[in-house]
């Protein structure tokens, strides 16, 4: 993956943000899962600390595709 990445989505668990990224993965967009240290954001969405990387061209796609599969 280039350096150029964004965060697409945080999640809850390692397990939830495999699944979307093995859901981007089918959709051809590569996806990257990352744990993250806890940070001031953390403290006001406790839990959300698993990252979803992706390349950041494709990130308007990758937040469609999520957002319609409920994830």
């Amino acid at each position: 993956m280039s350096t150029n990445t964004c965060t697409v989505r945080r999640f809850p668990s390692e397990a939830l943000a495999q699944l979307a990224a093995d859901l981007l993965k089918s959709q051809g967009i590569q996806a990257q899962v990352v744990g993250t240290d806890m940070d001031i954001g953390d403290a006001l969405n406790p839990g959300q600390h698993i990252q979803l990387l992706i390349e950041r061209e494709h990130e308007i796609l990758a937040r469609e595709i999520l957002d319609s599969n409920g994830l």
